[in-house]
Formats: structure tokens, C-alpha cells, sequence
């Protein structure tokens, strides 16, 4: 008798693009979020949106993200979980080796525009008479932001480029990660689902910075995500299934609920968008998304200019008496995306990617001189 074949081993992409330009649309979606701050005065640091909704370009179409595309922050640490669990689980990574990586990757751009935004702030103060968009751009918060800790619970609220807050919180939740890694993926999902339950006591219990814990949460749900899309034998299947439970689970709370809170929502959504952009990819024809690249590697860049370019963009308007005009034109609303999205493309290929790799040049030659 001759044995039965083995079942054929799933299709499994060396890298996952539709995971990655998610990644660059919830960029945009925080970036459309945030179109709000060219409503902000001098002196003003927030507004009701749906007060001066009339005056909001595409609002009858685009009004979910005015008010909650900041829950595609939630999107990022799924998406960092998955990539983190792909890249670094199972194995042991020198702590030098993994802190340098982050280091190379993020502070360039994170120093860069920290500084830039400084001095627009120093300007605004100068010639429009307040700080713009946020309030505490001190000497304090300064250090705050180039320790990376700006929202570790230390601050008094947002600073200079806020938009960095959440890379702040995640850098820990990188410590926590790359102290379980080697081991975190040993019994399946069983790990990850593990810390998110603990993370999920931390916060019931109120101790620590909530933030952080939610962090946690969304960090490990995505490494459990890739445990299924890695590892399973029927990885389309299983995650399938994860991604209907969510659905149905978000639609059961809609309807049961006494009280809807979005917020609520945001677990179920981050999973079903990571979920179906990661069964695309485990589709052979999800290579196609490689042709979208460039919209994932803008992401970062996308993320932490929109803030310098907008404060910058303030300062002149309001020296020319115009911004209140000029705010609620959709051509300003589509010219503003363009050209943020054009500069954190630009900002990847000439200073983020050389950056990183000179990093990385000047501590493996470091470290040869060291032996």
C-alpha cells in the first residue's frame, strides 16, 4: 500500500503587503482626523467637530473619520503585533540588536520633526501670539519627547508633535515583547491571548497608564493573528473565522447595547481589517499588493509631518488673514492630503531609509572594531 500524499502546505508570502498598506490607509485615516486642527484658532487647542460640521469639506461622506479616525492608532499596534510576532517570535534577538533596530527605524524622523516643530512653536509664538494645535511645547515636555516617554503618564497633555504619542506608548509594550519573544508563540495563540488577558486585568484594576495596557492589548491580539496566519495548516479558514466572530461580536454589541460607545468597537474593527488584509495576502493574487507598496512605507512619514506641515501652514494663514477662507475648500482639503502624503513618501526613500541604514552601517562597523 502506498501512503497518502501530505496535504499541500499553505501559500505563505515572505512578506505581507496588503498588512502593510493597511497600515499607510489608517495613516491617512488619523491624518484626515486631524484635518480638524486647521480649525483651531490661536489659543485654541480643541474643537467640537460636529459644531462646525457645515464647515468641514466632504463631511456628509468622510464624517467617520472626522470624529473617530483616531481609532486607526488601534489598526498600527495590531499591525506592529503581527509584524513583530513574523519577524522576531521563536527566536532570540541580542537586546543590543533589537533596541538598535527600533532606534534606527523611528528616532530619526521622530528627532527630525521634533525639533522642526519646536522652532515653528517658537515662531507661531512670535507672530501669531499663541502656541498652535497643542499646548505644552515647553522645556519639559521637549525632554519628554526626545526620551521617547511623552505619554507615559508623566506629561501634561499633548506636545509639540502629538501624533508621537502613540510610538511613545508602543515603545514599551517593544520591551515586553522582546522579553517573551523566544517563547511567546510555543503553545499557539495561547501566549499572546495570555498577556492580552493580564493587560486586560491591569486595566479593570486601574493600575498604570491605561493607554499603555490598551497598547498591550492590541499588540498581542496582532501577534496572535500571525500565529494563525504563519503557523496554521488553514490559515485562510482559521482566520476567516476570527474575523467573522469579530464582526458578528461588534454587531451583537451595536444591537445590545444600552449605550453605544465606539471605542467598544475598536477591538472587533482592528481585527477585521488586519484579519481580511492578512487573508489577501495569503492569496497568491495578494502579491499584486506589492504594487501599493509606497503607500505603507509612507506611513511614519505620513504620520509624524502632517503635524509640522499643518502648524506651518497656520502660521502663514493666519498672517494673511485667510485661514478661516480657505479651511472648509475642498480643493485645500485634497491639495493638504496630497501634499502630506507626497511628503511622507519623499521622507521615507531620501531620509528615513538612508537614515536607518547608516545607523545600522555605523554600529555593525562599531562592533567589528570591537573584537
Amino acid at each position: 500500500m502506498t501512503e497518502d500524499p501530505a496535504p499541500p502546505q499553505p501559500y505563505r508570502p515572505a512578506h505581507f503587503h496588503a498588512v502593510d498598506v493597511l497600515r499607510g490607509i489608517a495613516a491617512i485615516a488619523v491624518l484626515i482626523y486631524h484635518y480638524k486642527h486647521f480649525f483651531y484658532d490661536p489659543g485654541t487647542f480643541e474643537i467640537s467637530v460636529p459644531a462646525l460640521a457645515d464647515q468641514f469639506p466632504f463631511y456628509g461622506l468622510l464624517w467617520p473619520l472626522y470624529l473617530f479616525g483616531n481609532g486607526a492608532v488601534q489598526v498600527f499596534w495590531v499591525i506592529s503585533g503581527f509584524v513583530f510576532a513574523k519577524v522576531y517570535a521563536g527566536q532570540r534577538t541580542a537586546g543590543r540588536d533589537f533596541v538598535l533596530r527600533r532606534f534606527a527605524r523611528l528616532y530619526p524622523l521622530h528627532f527630525a520633526t521634533l525639533v522642526i516643530v519646536a522652532l515653528l512653536q517658537i515662531a507661531a509664538t512670535a507672530l501669531v501670539g499663541s502656541n498652535l494645535i497643542y499646548q505644552y511645547n515647553d522645556p519639559y515636555h521637549f525632554a519628554l519627547q526626545l526620551a521617547f516617554a511623552s505619554n507615559w503618564g508623566l506629561e501634561s497633555g499633548f506636545s509639540f508633535n502629538g501624533p508621537i504619542w502613540s510610538v511613545s506608548v508602543e515603545v514599551l509594550v517593544y520591551l515586553m515583547f522582546w522579553l517573551v519573544a523566544e517563547h511567546l508563540l510555543k503553545r499557539g495563540i495561547l501566549g499572546p491571548l495570555a498577556l492580552v488577558a493580564g493587560a486586560g486585568v491591569m486595566l479593570k484594576l486601574g493600575l498604570g497608564e491605561e493607554q499603555i495596557w490598551q497598547c498591550v492589548q492590541y499588540f498581542f491580539i496582532g501577534c496572535a493573528m500571525y500565529q494563525i496566519a504563519g503557523h496554521h495548516a488553514r490559515p485562510v479558514r482559521d482566520l476567516a473565522i476570527v474575523v467573522a466572530l469579530a464582526a458578528t461580536g461588534g454587531a451583537l454589541f451595536v444591537m445590545l447595547s444600552a449605550e453605544l460607545r465606539v471605542s467598544n468597537l475598536l477591538v472587533p474593527v482592528a481585527i477585521v481589517l488586519v484579519g481580511c488584509a492578512a487573508i489577501i495576502d495569503l492569496h497568491k493574487a495578494g502579491a499584486k499588493a506589492r504594487a501599493l507598496a509606497f503607500i505603507g512605507d509612507s506611513t511614519y512619514g505620513i504620520y509624524l509631518w502632517h503635524v509640522p506641515l499643518q502648524v506651518a501652514a497656520l502660521i502663514v494663514l493666519h498672517r494673511l488673514g485667510i485661514a478661516a477662507e480657505v479651511r472648509s475648500s475642498p480643493v485645500f482639503f485634497a491639495g493638504f492630503l496630497l501634499v502630506v502624503c507626497t511628503v511622507g513618501w519623499l521622507s521615507f526613500a531620501l531620509f528615513e531609509k538612508p537614515a536607518n541604514r547608516a545607523i545600522l552601517r555605523w554600529a555593525e562597523r562599531r562592533a567589528q572594531s570591537e573584537k
